[in-house]
């Protein structure tokens, strides 16, 4: 008799998979996790993160000349990557599930918000990560992408004055990007 795993044994899953870079597997996980329990906003965040990470590790060896690594950092990947955009719909769609599921939840909005800066959407970007503020208004790399995303839009003050909150809230590479604009 076949006993049918649990999500959250799929869920376990998919986090393992999703740290080895065994991303389909990961996202096959993830996938059979939310046909269990679909109201877990959690499931389509963390099948996002993935679908994202499997971008960014092709665009990675694409580039050829770039390190095969996942960079964590969305103002390096928005400016390395702007001379080029890869398909970030399938993440970004997931995130738009968990934001319905679980509206108070910053952090869907701020990982959909540097999904779409990397998609060169600037305008969705920004509306994204005023709502991470909103929800939380001590989140210092919110403040710090979306004065990213006003100097790239030429709003250089507005972009300075994000960067001078996300240096008061911690983030110190923020006052070195103020001293060039």
């Amino acid at each position: 008799r076949y006993n049918r795993p649990s999500w959250q044994l799929l869920f376990k899953r998919g986090i393992t998979q999703s740290l080895i870079r065994q991303y389909t597997g990961s996202i096959s996980n993830y996938t059979a996790a939310i046909d269990l329990d679909p109201s877990n906003p959690f499931l389509y965040i963390n099948r996002s993160t993935t679908q994202s990470e499997m971008v960014d590790f092709i665009s990675s060896i694409d580039n050829g000349y770039q390190r095969i690594t996942v960079d964590n950092d969305p103002a390096s990947q928005l400016k390395s990557n702007s001379s080029r955009s890869y398909n970030y719909d399938d993440a970004i769609a997931d995130l738009n599930k968990a934001a319905k599921l679980y509206p108070d939840f910053p952090y869907t909005y701020y990982n959909r918000a540097n999904l779409m800066a990397l998609s060169g959407k600037l305008p969705e970007a920004y509306n994204d990560y005023t709502k991470a503020i909103e929800l939380n208004p001590a989140f210092a790399e919110a403040y710090y992408n979306r004065g990213l995303v006003q100097i790239f839009m030429k709003d250089t003050r507005k972009g300075c004055l994000d960067m001078s909150k996300a240096g008061e809230l911690g983030i110190p590479e923020a006052y070195e990007i103020l001293k060039q604009y």
